[in-house]
Parts: C-alpha cells; sequence; structure tokens
C-alpha cells in the first residue's frame, strides 16, 4: 500500500496554506514513481490557476530562476590554421570568450602563395563592427568580403554561442520537445 496526499481541483485553483490529508492509495496499476511525479505534479501546479498559466511557467518561466550569468562574454571556438610566405601556421583549437558579443570565421584566401591562407575561429575585437548593415558591406547572413583576409577571403560575424564553428540551432525543436515533454506530464 503507497500513501498519496492528493489535491482536489478547488485546492489547485484556490491553494490552501496547509497540506491536504494524506491517505492511503491502492490502486493495482500505478507504481511508486509514477505517484511520486504525479505528487511533484501537483506540487508545482498547485499556484497556477489554470493549465495555460502551467505551460507558459513550464516553458518560459523557469529561465527566470536562473541566475545570471556571472560574466556577459559568450564563448567562441578558437583555431587558426593558416599559411603565410609559404610558412604553415597552426594554433591549438580552444575557446574564447567574446566579451564584445561576437564570434568570428574568417577565410583566408589569395592566389599569392605569400599571402595569408587559411581559416581562423575566434573572438572579435574589431572586425564585426556593423555587422548587420548592408551600407557597410554586411550580407544578412552576418558575412562580409574584405580585401583583409585575401582577395576571395571573407569574415562572418555571429552573436550565439560557438556560432563560428557548429550550425545554427534550431529553437523550433526546442520548443517541440517542450511541448512534447508538457503533453507527456499532463497525460499521467
Amino acid at each position: 500500500m503507497v500513501w498519496i496526499c492528493g489535491l482536489t481541483r478547488s485546492q489547485l485553483r484556490h491553494p490552501a496554506p496547509a497540506l491536504p490529508a494524506c491517505r492511503p492509495h491502492t490502486h493495482k496499476h500505478t507504481t511508486h514513481s509514477s505517484l511520486w511525479l504525479v505528487g511533484l505534479i501537483q506540487m508545482v501546479a498547485r499556484p497556477f490557476p489554470s493549465t495555460l498559466a502551467l505551460l507558459l511557467f513550464s516553458l518560459y518561466g523557469f529561465w527566470l530562476v536562473l541566475p545570471p550569468a556571472a560574466v556577459s562574454a559568450i564563448e567562441c571556438f578558437k583555431y587558426h590554421d593558416f599559411s603565410e610566405e609559404g610558412k604553415q601556421r597552426t594554433i591549438t583549437k580552444g575557446f574564447c570568450g567574446a566579451s564584445n558579443g561576437f564570434c568570428v570565421k574568417a577565410v583566408y584566401s589569395d592566389p599569392n602563395f605569400r599571402h595569408k591562407n587559411g581559416i581562423s575561429y575566434g573572438c572579435d575585437k574589431t572586425d564585426c563592427v556593423g555587422v548587420g548593415n548592408l551600407d557597410y558591406g554586411w550580407s544578412p547572413d552576418g558575412c562580409k568580403r574584405n580585401e583583409d583576409y585575401g582577395q576571395d577571403g571573407f569574415i562572418c560575424c555571429c552573436t550565439t554561442e560557438l556560432c563560428n564553428a557548429t550550425a545554427p540551432r534550431q529553437p523550433l525543436l526546442y520548443s517541440l520537445c517542450s511541448l512534447l515533454s508538457f503533453l507527456l506530464f499532463t497525460r499521467l
């Protein structure tokens, strides 16, 4: 026999200061772990007057509880592999913090082998000024051709964690997973 503290619908809408009385639960098809989960959901749902309020809190509200980051810098992938004047230069892979909020990917490309040719990932200090502004030569995807990077070179700037080395994240996928999780827990 498992003891469960149940909440009525009116207690969910207008929570009482005291916990409801516990009663024995003898349902044969319910496991102890699922009862614990139901109790947890009831405890979380108690202050919310409607299912919609609970859904909105579960999707967005818990982010408000997280403490702000100690540093406002985003983390970027750092790696340099290029040749200059016929000499190969490689800087080990790592990470850096971009305090101005931009990660950079620069492609150095020039037919003259004495000029720099290769790729560079890192954190921006000055190269991303005016990013997104078409008047400064930036494309809508955050890239710009520039002779500083060779005849065929370009630079790309982005503003999310590790965006200079990975494919863009899919916020739709996150939202879908959150919604499916909510539906799973509300059907218990």
